[in-house]
Formats: structure tokens, sequence, C-alpha cells
């Protein structure tokens, strides 16, 4: 049956830009019991989402037994990064062209398992299956030789001597993530079979983006006396669920179903700031988020015909109505808002040569330069980005496939 999307539009760049993406990690690995990749037509197996072609994920289907695995692993690393010269004004001791580095980070521990059980007689089963994952981020940033502190009299701020210069997170992000599954099904007799399955995720991340430094503008000292790294936290919520029967009607294989899916990502941000708001600024923000889900009702049916060929021809048809909702709601008002607090004018970028005759003139006349608006790193969404649309679609479809002779297949 057709899955639904991820909420997450890609977009900055990435591969698929524009487009969405099913999100296979949302089922868990020991729900599954195989992975069939079709690149031709596959519509007399799998309906019209299938005509060019499917990758169908098969689950599990016992009503016994079960077994529980769990995995570690973690990356060993050494890397040599370029450095630059320490700012003269610091009179730090000179560094090496390159610095040689050791990590040992990117710690996976997955634990997975399934149990299988009768479902009212041995004519039924139901299949639980659950899996826990925890990753540690990885970091494969540089050395950091910039100026962190302000002067202090004209002379270097002594932290500069012991302050960690390996300040970047340059890799895969933490994460924690809870999945699971049940697949369930009965035979009735008389070629009827009903099945059905629900499933739920639930994902927490933690990326970051790059750091400010102490004196920089974006910081406020008084809140992060030494930088800060901000960094984004975003929480997924997946469900889907389907029920369908399976049923014979004359000669022809029907089949029908409804399914549900939801996807929903919620933004954080942590270990941040809001400039235009100054020392009174929170150091978290709610910056709103999205929503994807769908319903799917599908009826299709397959029957052969002898012709005369190598294969009987095979005849799929059927339809489907698919209504799609997609939402973005915002995130709290300091979030996004501009709390109005300027950058004092001859202060770090708020210069005649930071932003010009024009810009400058105008800072004057306003006491300062204005600050941007919004969380640093990802500012909220605004109710001006407010989304909540759907849309239906339907369609029907009749495949046509047989093998004239043993090396010539015709659909």
């Amino acid at each position: 049956k057709r899955r639904h999307a991820a909420s997450l539009v890609n977009v900055n760049g990435s591969i698929g830009r524009g487009s969405s993406s099913v999100d296979m990690n949302t089922i868990p690995t020991a729900a599954i019991s195989a992975v069939e990749v079709l690149r031709d037509g596959a519509s007399a197996q799998y309906g019209s989402d299938a005509i060019a072609g499917v990758i169908n994920v098969r689950l599990r289907e016992a009503n016994a037994g079960g077994n529980i695995t769990a995995s570690y692993g973690q990356r060993e690393t050494s890397y040599e990064v370029p450095t630059n010269p320490f700012p003269a004004v610091l009179g730090q001791p000179a560094v090496p062209a390159t610095i040689s580095r050791d990590r040992s980070d990117g710690r996976v521990s997955t634990v997975s398992g399934w149990v299988g059980m009768p479902l009212f007689t041995e004519q039924g089963f139901v299949t639980l299956s659950a899996e826990y994952k925890h990753q540690d981020h990885t970091e494969r940033g540089g050395y950091d030789t910039r100026q962190q502190y302000a002067l202090i009299s004209g002379s270097p701020d002594p932290r500069e001597g012991t302050v960690n210069r390996w300040n970047a997170w340059s890799g895969e992000p933490e994460m924690d993530q809870y999945t699971a599954m049940a697949n369930a099904g009965y035979d009735v007799g008389e070629g009827t079979e009903l099945y059905g399955w629900a499933g739920y995720q639930r994902r927490e991340a933690v990326s970051a983006g790059f750091f400010r430094r102490a004196f920089d503008d974006r910081n406020i000292t008084s809140i992060y006396p030494n930088g800060f790294l901000p960094q984004i936290s975003p929480t997924v919520t997946d469900y889907s669920g389907g029920f369908g029967t399976r049923f014979a009607l004359g000669d022809w294989d029907m089949d029908t179903s409804l399914v549900y899916g939801k996807n929903k990502m919620e933004f954080d941000i942590i270990n941040t700031l809001n400039r235009s708001i100054g020392p009174t600024s929170k150091k978290q923000f709610d910056a709103g988020g999205f929503e994807y889900s769908q319903v799917v009702y599908n009826l299709s049916g397959v029957k052969q015909y002898e012709v005369g060929f190598a294969s009987p021809l095979n005849v799929a048809t059927g339809l489907e109505w698919r209504r799609e909702f997609y939402g973005i709601f915002a995130g709290e008002p300091d979030s996004y808002r501009n709390g109005g607090v300027l950058l004092p004018v001859n202060t770090g970028g708020c210069t005649l040569a930071g932003v010009g005759a024009t810009a400058f003139a105008a800072a004057q006349l306003a006491g300062g330069c204005a600050n941007p608006s919004g969380a640093q790193v990802f500012p909220g969404f605004r109710p001006s980005n407010a989304v909540n649309t759907d849309r239906d679609a339907v369609g029907i479809y009749l495949d046509l496939e047989t093998n004239i002779t043993d090396a010539l297949l015709v659909s």
C-alpha cells in the first residue's frame, strides 16, 4: 500500500530539492521480512502506485516465535586540518600549518525485536515489533584561531589561552529514536482475508549551526560569556495505519483498503538567543514546524486470460482516491519577532566601514544598527508563514502484460 511522505520538504540545495520522500526509518527493521525492488511496471501486484516500478516492504507475518537483536558501533577517526595563524594582537604561540586530531565518536546503539502470536485462532496472526536507537553526534570541525574575546584595556583576555578552539559540530546529529509496529491478518475462508497494520515513531535529534564567539555582534556576553553554539532540536512524530481485505469476485482477485499516515516535525531552537531582544532574551524557543498527512482508499483487481502466448495475459485494473493535508504552524513570538534592541554605533559591525555610509548615517540617527530578528540559527515560522491546505486526487488505471515468447515481455 502507498506509504505517506515525510513532512520535511528538501531545500537548501539538498538532493531532491523541492520534493519530499518517504521516510523508511519509520519502519522498524524487526518488522520487515523482505524488501522487493521492481524497476518496471508492477501494478498487477501492487496497484496503481506501482505503474512505473515500486519498492515494496513486506512486513513480517508470524503467529509464533520471536527474536531480539542488539548492535553497537562507533567511529574512530584520525585527520589533519590546516590552520591559520593567531591574530598578532593575541600574542599566542605560533601554530603549525596543520594539526592532527583523533576522534572517537558517533556511537550508535540499537535494540530491536519482534514477537508473533495467533489472532483468535491459528488462522490469524499478530506480529508486534519495536526498536530503540541512540546515536551520538560526530564532529569533524577545524581549529579556530580567531580572536574569541574582546580586548581588556588593549590587552588580550587571558581566556584566549585556555578556550576550546574545537568549537564546531560538523557531522552527524545526536538522535534518540523509538519505533513500534503491529501487523495482523486473518483468513476467514473461501478466499477472503482481512489484514491491517499500525505504526508509531518518535525521533528526537540535535544538530548545530556555526559557533558564535564571545565578542561576536550576535552574542550577548551576559548570557553566554564564552560564546555559544546554537542548536536545532527537531522532534518528529510519525503515525501510520491501514486495514483492508483480499477476496475473490468470480475469476478476479480483488483487494480493497483504507490507509492513513501522518508525519509531523516540531522545531525547538536551543542554546541560542534573539539578539534583538537583548539581555532578557530566552535561550530556548519553540520555532513552530510543519506536518503532512494522507488518507488513501484503493480498490484493485487482477485476472488472467489464456491467449495462446508463452504466458497468460495479465489484466490489472483499479481505482484510487487520495486526500493529502499539509500544514505549517507558527512558533512562539520571541522565536521570530524583532525586539527593537539596537547594536550601538561604532560597536562591532555597526561602523562606517561595516555597513556603508548611508546605513551608518541612519544608524547614527536611530542610535544604533538593527539586529536580525528571531532566534539565531533558525528564526521561527511567522503567522504569515502558516499554511493549512489539502487536495484530492482520483485515479483509475488499466495494466496489460504478457510474455509473447519466453524472451519477450509486452506490457
